[in-house]
């Protein structure tokens, strides 16, 4: 049985409390579902950014890796935040430190030379091979690599033909 509308909205709410308690009390994932729900407007809060960055914040210096990784993205695109590359690529690196596979996404994109960093193409290639390495999007990555590739011939080594592969095309 369905809750009623009075009962969801009596769920929401001790939801929320349970949540904003749990932060309250050093929860970072309590911390990193404040920020989230802040940001899009959801579990009946109004959407307020500096409240979501802020709590975002808490779960980065609470050492968070999501935390840390959310915390980059608000700053880097400004959100909640004055605009800050650099300390954006800080909290990445203590992300990608912490074991985020988004986070290598994210340090790829610096050494691609998108945002005002020298370009180091293969660091970048490193960063997009072990985010896909560690679970994270690996058609992204290829995608990536194909673009990195393509733009710049030969930055990309190619990886040796299997054995198996040779017999197959041969015979």
């Amino acid at each position: 049985r369905g809750l009623t509308p009075l009962g969801a909205l009596r769920g929401m709410e001790s939801l929320l409390q349970e949540t904003e308690r749990k932060a309250a009390e050093g929860d970072a994932v309590a911390m990193i579902h404040l920020s989230r729900w802040l940001y899009a407007g959801e579990e009946g809060l109004a959407v307020d950014h500096r409240k979501s960055f802020e709590w975002a914040l808490r779960a980065a210096e609470a050492g968070s890796p999501e935390g840390q990784r959310m915390t980059g993205i608000k700053l880097e695109y400004g959100s909640g935040a004055g605009k800050d590359t650099a300390k954006a690529f800080e909290w990445y690196r203590k992300a990608y430190e912490g074991g985020d596979a988004e986070a290598c996404y994210q340090l790829a994109t610096y050494f691609e030379g998108q945002k005002g960093m020298e370009a180091h193409l293969p660091t970048a290639v490193a960063y997009y091979q072990e985010g896909a390495a560690r679970g994270c999007g690996a058609r992204s990555a290829a995608s990536a690599l194909r673009a990195i590739s393509s733009a710049r011939p030969g930055t990309i080594p190619r990886p040796a033909r299997s054995p198996w592969r040779r017999r197959a095309t041969s015979a």
